[in-house]
């Protein structure tokens, strides 16, 4: 084993004859797991772990330069690493592969070993431009990274009526006690290096597209230069007497969840799951607005995600988009994977 600089470690991971193209094989170096591939005489290596939740990636689909996570279905590219379809954030780590005497040896730096942020702007003085996201889900937090990764410089400001910080609210139904920082999909320091504000417990009231402000339930505006709607969806209630009873509760948020972990603790419980067909588009605040509405309440979008507004987008679970699938006939479809890819949009 070669060490240099205390950083970077070469090491022999296998024999060039072990991969034939279109395979790949998981190795070890330093004792972290590593995807080695071969596609059209080239070898290539990057983090051998899904960067969403960790899934072996050699249990995946390998596709020419594309490896399928087997868990959701993250996609990354086997050369530059990114990541290229969803769930996830973030993309892999690349490492150089040198094929010497038969033998593959796979260099890695031990600073880079596990997740890799795409190169992210900030937000550049003087720049008065102000996009306003409404919700802190996938759709707003992709977008708002889409944008600092493609250099934007202006203000980014999403604003949630949540009491944290975007989570991954996935999670809150397999573990309803779960520590706040583990649900987090950013932290608060990667935020504000970035340039991107969070304005939590603020929920729109109204808003003005000919004059792109928003009225906030606390009486304040904000105006707006590019907004983008991806307020979500909400759970639909129940439509049955005792629905309005003290013990019977909706999950949608962390808190939502910690309150239902202590009302349990020792009690029966009867869970009603609607899945997608439950799900309302939260668009109740655009009622009195241009903005074009179908008749399932979800707002209606083109392929760019562009409402019948000038400079206003929406995405997600929120919208009724055109979907090539099925023939372009539109469809709101109310999943974590598909709001960010609208986020990207």
């Amino acid at each position: 084993m070669e060490t240099k600089q205390c950083e970077e470690i070469t090491e022999m991971v296998c024999l060039e004859s072990d991969l034939q193209d279109g395979q790949m094989k998981e190795v070890e170096v330093d004792r972290h797991k590593i995807l080695l591939v071969r596609n059209k005489g080239e070898f290539a290596a990057v983090g051998g772990l899904c960067t969403h939740y960790g899934a072996p990636l050699i249990k995946g689909a390998l596709v020419g330069d594309r490896v399928r996570c087997p868990f959701h279905g993250a996609c990354f590219n086997t050369k530059t690493g990114d990541i290229e379809e969803f769930p996830g954030l973030d993309s892999l780590p690349t490492f150089k592969v040198k094929v010497e005497g038969g033998k593959v040896y796979v260099t890695t730096d031990k600073t880079k070993l596990n997740k890799r942020v795409k190169k992210m702007s900030g937000r550049v003085p003087g720049v008065s431009h102000t996009v306003v996201l409404i919700g802190g889900g996938p759709a707003s937090l992709q977008c708002a990274e889409t944008l600092r990764q493609n250099d934007y410089g202006g203000r980014i400001i999403m604003v949630t009526k949540d009491e944290q910080l975007p989570l991954d609210k996935t999670k809150l139904s397999k573990a309803m006690n779960i520590e706040i920082e583990k649900v987090l999909l950013r932290q608060s320091d990667f935020l504000q290096h970035h340039g991107i504000e969070v304005w939590t417990k603020k929920e729109v009231k109204s808003v003005d597209t000919e004059a792109k402000t928003l009225t906030f339930k606390d009486g304040t505006v904000q105006h707006y230069d590019q907004l983008l709607i991806s307020t979500g969806g909400r759970a639909r209630p129940l439509q049955c007497p005792g629905a309005e009873l003290e013990n019977v509760k909706l999950l949608q948020s962390y808190k939502d969840a910690t309150e239902i972990h202590h009302m349990s603790a020792g009690n029966k419980a009867v869970i009603v799951g609607t899945s997608f067909i439950g799900v309302i588009p939260n668009s109740d605040f655009l009622k009195r607005t241009s903005v074009e509405i179908d008749s399932r309440n979800a707002v209606v979008v083109d392929k760019f995600m562009k409402t019948n507004i000038p400079d206003v987008f929406a995405a997600g679970d929120v919208v009724s988009f055109p979907l090539p699938l099925v023939g372009h006939k539109r469809v709101n479809i109310g999943h974590w994977q598909l709001a960010q890819a609208h986020g990207t949009t």
